[in-house]
């Protein structure tokens, strides 16, 4: 079975401008942020994955 990957994790400052951080998930559970805000971790159950978006720091965007 093939599982639509329309999943985002989506970024909604006081600006009210919508930034997309991440796409393309399938399956996704709720984001958990870390305990010192550098990064979010989003649950990928189709792909058996945890994404990590970095905020801050060297290592910023995805892994």
């Amino acid at each position: 079975m093939r599982y639509p990957r329309t999943g985002r994790l989506l970024k909604y400052p006081r600006t009210q401008r919508v930034t997309v951080l991440i796409s393309g998930l399938a399956g996704t559970g709720g984001p958990a942020v870390s305990s010192d805000r550098k990064y979010i971790l989003v649950p990928d159950y189709v792909n058996k994955k945890i994404q990590r978006y970095w905020q801050k720091g060297a290592q910023k965007r995805f892994s």
